[in-house]
């Protein structure tokens, strides 16, 4: 009996290290962001990378520029005009999961295992005021590689047949923030920080080769990308 338990230890402990080495190999293997012509002539735009203990939002600033893109907000019913916002952040996740848990206090294991073995994926929305930046990583853009960055947030809405993203009515946390559909299936080799270091590549940004944790997208980016740094 004791030796049949020690190799049934040993085979979790095996799995854990298996795990743990993979994790830190996806955090520092660096992968290449979308390469194109950067043109410094004109003004960088500051993003922030905000992270919770599980999930990373990309923070833009509100200005006319963005509030013409993502007009559709308005429509939705969010304050897109408030003079008190500042920010609008933007995350993706499982369906189930990111609109039934507006805390960690509040996880149930039925949304948590949708979103293991593979859900519908949403896009989050929130309309922000000034906040406290210690803890996020500021990214500086320029005119492209922002361009870019914002038509592959707005790409992964779905849209319906009006020509809309596709709005998840009742599924808000509060006044200022909403849900939509969104392209692609969320799943535990696929969650939403993977999909955020797609997002910063495609904006031209280089992150580790697979960040599955919010701290390890966050240290990527701030250590391989010049224009980027923790706050």
């Amino acid at each position: 009996m004791n030796q049949r338990l020690w190799r049934t230890l040993r085979r979790v402990l095996g799995a854990v290290v298996a795990l743990c080495l993979i994790v830190i190999a996806g955090t520092v293997a660096p992968r290449a962001g979308v390469s194109f012509k950067v043109d410094t002539a004109g003004n960088s735009v500051r993003v922030l990378l905000l992270r919770s203990p599980i999930h990373t939002d990309i923070a833009l600033p509100l200005d006319d520029t963005l509030r013409a893109r993502f007009a559709f907000l308005r429509e939705a019913g969010l304050p897109l005009d408030h003079p008190q916002a500042r920010w609008l952040i933007v995350g993706w996740g499982a369906r189930s999961f990111y609109t039934e848990t507006p805390s960690l206090a509040q996880i149930r294991p039925g949304p948590l295992l949708r979103g293991v073995f593979g859900d519908d994926s949403v896009m989050h929305v929130v309309l922000a005021g000034d906040f406290d930046t210690a803890g996020t990583v500021s990214i500086d853009l320029y005119k492209e590689g922002y361009r870019r960055l914002l038509e592959r947030l707005k790409g992964d809405f779905r849209v319906g047949d009006d020509g809309l993203p596709v709005l998840l009515a009742g599924k808000a946390y509060g006044e200022n923030d909403a849900f939509f559909e969104a392209n692609g299936r969320f799943h535990a080799l696929q969650g939403c920080n993977i999909w955020m270091a797609s997002v910063l590549r495609e904006a031209g940004l280089a992150t580790g080769w697979w960040p599955v944790t919010p701290h390890g997208l966050m240290w990527s980016v701030a250590t391989l990308n010049e224009n980027a740094r923790w706050n």
